[in-house]
């Protein structure tokens, strides 16, 4: 235990040296929720970024995926090591599913262990005196997401996300994770799930039955099986308008 404890000095230097050399990246990927957006930068680019600056002090970063979820893990050459902590994600679902949850956990995870901000600032320039207005916005972002973020990934088609979406509280639905999150299962679905032509579901359900040939034959509640049944005889035997002449 002291051993590890010893090679951690060196991790942290590496960690800070890494952190002095990393550019702000491109926010390339946009999540809109509303009236109002949000840019971020999506995993690809992160790594393309990290990759070669954490090689040069000696780091390197791997996603681990057990039971507890997925987990980033920082190492460094001299033995130290630093851990995210897990994200869960449902495994129960489709494949494509699976996917995209892994997709986000692991640039969660990768950004807040490197200390990377990688969503833009949606308050950025709402300053008064200096000191960022405190909004029912801001709060939101402080909230635990856990328990929300499982109901979303728990959702297996766009109709289990739309209503797991649905009955989040608003401080949810204002948290600017649990947005792009909602929004990329979203985007998932689209691109695997068969599009759904309602109008025309909605259309073949209310067309009206074909018309029945002895709908005109009259009723009463003594008799009507035995005149159907008489019409139907006698549409059999009708002769044929154009006899055919004998030679």
């Amino acid at each position: 235990m002291e051993e590890v404890a010893n090679k951690m000095p060196a991790l942290y230097e590496a960690l800070a040296k890494f952190q002095s050399k990393l550019q702000v990246m491109d926010k390339t990927a946009e999540v809109k929720a509303g009236s109002y957006s949000f840019k971020y930068t999506p995993l690809d680019e992160i790594m393309k970024n990290v990759y070669p600056i954490l090689s040069e002090n000696g780091l390197a970063i791997r996603h681990e995926i057990n039971e507890n979820g997925v987990e980033a893990v920082l190492s460094h050459k001299a033995g130290g090591e630093l851990r995210s902590g897990a994200i869960q994600i449902n495994r129960s679902g489709k494949m494509q599913d699976i996917g995209g949850q892994l997709t986000y956990a692991r640039r969660y995870t990768v950004t807040a262990l490197l200390g990377i901000a990688s969503d833009e600032d949606a308050d950025a320039g709402d300053l008064t005196v200096g000191k960022k207005k405190q909004t029912a916005k801001d709060a939101a972002q402080n909230i635990d997401i856990e328990p929300y973020r499982a109901k979303l990934v728990a959702a297996n088609s766009i109709v289990a996300l739309k209503q797991a979406w649905t009955a989040l509280p608003l401080a949810a639905k204002e948290n600017l994770a649990l947005q792009q999150l909602k929004e990329e299962m979203k985007e998932m679905f689209e691109t695997t799930e068969p599009v759904v032509d309602l109008d025309k579901e909605l259309e073949e359900d209310t067309a009206e039955p074909p018309e029945d040939e002895f709908a005109d034959v009259p009723m009463d509640e003594d008799d009507s099986i035995e005149k159907i049944n008489a019409a139907h005889e006698a549409k059999a035997v009708e002769p044929d308008p154009q006899p055919k002449r004998r030679r």
